[in-house]
């Protein structure tokens, strides 16, 4: 029987521990690993590679040397989605299923930016961060726990898509709409919101086998609020595949 094999890529703003919990309990139907950016392997590639987005190949091998013949499903949040569709890209790993949560999107940093409220002094915390990251930090290596020139990566998604037999699902939360006021404050939070629906949607236009999935009560950490949604789109692509191999 042939086995089946899920890959995490996490986001770059918390613990992989954070992760414990929603792996535990995926590990009732599949073998689960995190690939971490700061393992051997992928400080490696990064000093050896000859390209600008080394990630992509460390993702790449990883997923290589662990799947061995496994039905592999890539799970990807925030920048970790967008690194896992820059490697379902390329076609150099054979991937059954792939779940993006939340994923960072080549357009989020030109759309969303304009739809923030103006700079205010009494302003949330989370609000003034959000704000630097999507209208400065992100250009800026220097501003992520890895170094990792964000741009770089962004520009590969520009390349003309081959087509595509992967079963993507992407998990879309309730971003900016979960913390309004407290955080970001109406109209702007549905208009935010809104937009944010619309990015990953037209992500999801590119392939034939797609699903979109609302998680509605929460805001981008999913795992945190809605892990059961995370898990309930796992078991639904194990039972895809079940059903392809039958």
């Amino acid at each position: 029987m042939i086995s089946t094999l899920v890959i995490i890529v996490p986001g770059l703003g918390y613990l992989v521990s954070e992760l414990d919990e929603l792996i535990e309990f995926l590990a009732f139907k599949a073998q689960v690993v995190v690939f971490k950016y700061d393992s051997v392997q992928a400080e490696n590639v990064t000093k050896d590679s000859s390209n600008g987005t080394p990630f992509v190949s460390a993702l790449s091998q990883f997923c290589k040397q662990l799947s061995d013949g496994s039905n592999l499903i890539l799970l990807g949040h925030s920048f970790g989605g967008l690194l896992a569709h820059l490697v379902e890209r390329q076609h150099s790993v054979e991937i059954a299923e792939m779940i993006l949560i939340d994923p960072m999107t080549e357009l989020q940093f030109s759309v969303l930016p304009p739809l923030l409220p103006s700079p205010a002094t009494d302003e949330h915390k989370s609000l003034s961060d959000f704000r630097d990251f999507i209208e400065r930090e992100w250009k800026e290596p220097s501003f992520n726990k890895y170094s990792i020139d964000i741009p770089l990566y962004l520009d590969l998604l520009k390349e003309p898509r081959r087509e595509s037999n992967t079963n993507v699902t992407v998990v879309s939360a309730n971003t900016f709409t979960h913390d309004s006021p407290y955080i970001f404050p109406e109209p702007h939070a549905t208009r935010l919101q809104l937009a944010w629906l619309g990015l990953h949607r037209r992500l999801l236009s590119d392939f034939a086998r797609s699903q979109l999935v609302l998680a509605s009560n929460s805001n981008h950490y999913v795992h945190r609020f809605e892990p059961h949604v995370i898990i309930a789109q796992v078991n639904a692509a194990i039972s895809r595949i079940g059903v392809c191999d039958a």
